[in-house]
């Protein structure tokens, strides 16, 4: 990937910020099920919404043990798809097994998931789902009805200043983040500070004054936690975090 060279009239390097006016949803169900999951699937994108993944056209793969491979990439794959989506469903249907039920396990634990619906019949067979977080709804049209009047939030951080605001809270440097990314030095510095449209981490965050030393960063990092923006999860200790390593005002801020 090339990096953005320096502007002349701003000094600031820019890159097109990707837009995503819409949510992402992942539809688990039984497998006898697929084909009305098929019809709420092609609803939901009628509504103008993104199915994240689609297992509908799995083949048969019981019993599993005799398709072990194609059982483990269709777990990896639902299990990803139920942890990464905006808003996961579940069919649970009033008979049959319950391993699907796992799905709702990641879901639920998942810090992107913003909206988790149960929806009946069947809607009572779990205690799971009476987690405080699960809405259980005893119909797909009262499902649809509500999809229907969803606002879609914008996001407090772009994309990539997210992926910058993590490499951050990682211990990574200004310059150890555009090499990363493969961009420029100025287009980092642009996403952490800049105050003119897109405004830049800090701006956003509500945090001014911010000058070139180790402990803006752990101010940027304390404030992203505090609002949620990202998790303890997301932060692994680097050998180049402030406790290990002094950043220097010239390459970091």
């Amino acid at each position: 990937m090339t990096k953005e060279s320096k502007s002349e009239g701003s000094g600031i390097g820019k890159e097109l910020e990707p837009t995503s006016p819409h949510l992402e949803f992942y539809i688990a169900g039984d497998f006898e099920q697929r084909e009305q999951i098929r019809e709420i699937m092609a609803e939901i994108e009628g509504i103008g919404h993104r199915i994240i993944y689609d297992w509908t056209d799995h083949l048969p793969i019981q019993p599993y043990e005799e398709n072990k491979e194609l059982a483990t990439k269709y777990a990896k794959e639902d299990h990803q798809a139920a942890a990464n989506c905006d808003v996961f469903v579940l069919f649970p249907g009033e008979i049959g097994g319950t391993t699907r039920f796992s799905e709702l396990g990641m879901a639920i634990n998942s810090r992107k998931v913003k909206r988790i619906f149960v929806v009946g019949p069947g809607e009572n067979r779990s205690v799971s789902f009476f987690d405080p977080k699960v809405e259980r709804l005893k119909s797909p049209e009262e499902l649809i009805e509500i999809i229907s009047s969803m606002k879609i939030e914008e996001p407090l951080l772009t994309e990539r200043q997210l992926e910058v605001l993590k490499l951050v809270a990682q211990g990574l440097t200004n310059k150890e983040i555009a090499d990363k990314l493969g961009i420029s030095l100025y287009t980092v510095k642009s996403h952490l500070y800049s105050e003119e449209s897109p405004c830049g981490i800090c701006e956003r965050l509500g945090i001014q004054g911010v000058e070139a030393r180790g402990r803006d960063r752990t101010r940027v990092v304390i404030e992203a936690l505090r609002r949620k923006v990202i998790s303890l999860d997301e932060i692994t200790i680097s050998p180049y975090h402030e406790t290990f390593h002094e950043h220097s005002v010239v390459d970091d801020w």
